[in-house]
């Protein structure tokens, strides 16, 4: 009888010679570390951002909150706000030179261009600060007030910078301790500066120019 060969069945799934037992390499994620390193620290940022700017806008409201109670507490003190006369509203060429009847003017042929709100440590242009009073704007004229004073009106021009309704802060030499308020065809004198009687001027009279009430 013929002898049956012993056919041995090759296992498929048995690894090659000298590889049993290796253990495979990871393969890759496709998404390298440094990008979600940066996407945490976007993501870091973007938290800090949004932090700080709801508590700069609390504390700003917490200002304008305290201006206002200040301001009723004066209103019954702007019996010296004097009402000066209209001498118009045109706009001349940036290189005229203006004519107004008076240091601190309240209206007036004015500049085409205009004082931004802010707090200024040089003079500026007078025709310009007249148009700024045209917007709405008021106009505070300083000279050495004291440093308390400096610090209110820097907060004030800080608190208030709308193109409508905003705070002009501006030296004058020779005032002293005296404040001079502008707005369009209105004044205000207070020596020293008493904050009520100022924030009530303000208040009253800030964002209503005739340009382009806002308030």
């Amino acid at each position: 009888m013929a002898k049956k060969k012993n056919k041995r069945k090759k296992n498929k799934s048995s690894a090659p010679s000298g590889r049993q037992g290796a253990v495979p390499a990871p393969k890759p994620s496709g998404k390298p570390q440094g990008k979600s390193k940066g996407k945490l620290v976007f993501y870091a940022v973007l938290a800090a951002a949004i932090v700080a700017g709801g508590f700069f806008i609390w504390q700003s409201n917490q200002a304008v909150t305290a201006f206002d109670k200040t301001a009723v507490l004066g209103k019954s003190k702007l019996s010296s706000v004097i009402t000066e006369r209209d001498d118009g509203r045109g706009h001349y060429e940036f290189d005229h030179q203006a004519n107004f009847s008076g240091r601190f003017p309240t209206s007036g042929q004015h500049n085409q261009r205009w004082t931004e709100p802010g707090f200024y440590e040089e003079p500026q242009n007078a025709g310009k600060l007249v148009h700024a009073l045209e917007h709405g704007n008021i106009v505070i004229y300083y000279d050495t007030p004291g440093a308390k004073a400096l610090a209110l009106l820097k907060q004030w021009s800080s608190l208030f910078q709308g193109q409508w309704s905003g705070v002009v802060v501006v030296p004058a030499t020779g005032l002293g301790e005296e404040i001079v308020l502008n707005a369009w065809r209105k004044k205000l004198r207070l020596k020293p500066l008493a904050e009520s009687p100022a924030a009530a001027f303000i208040d009253t009279y800030r964002g209503r120019g005739p340009e382009h009430p806002v308030r």
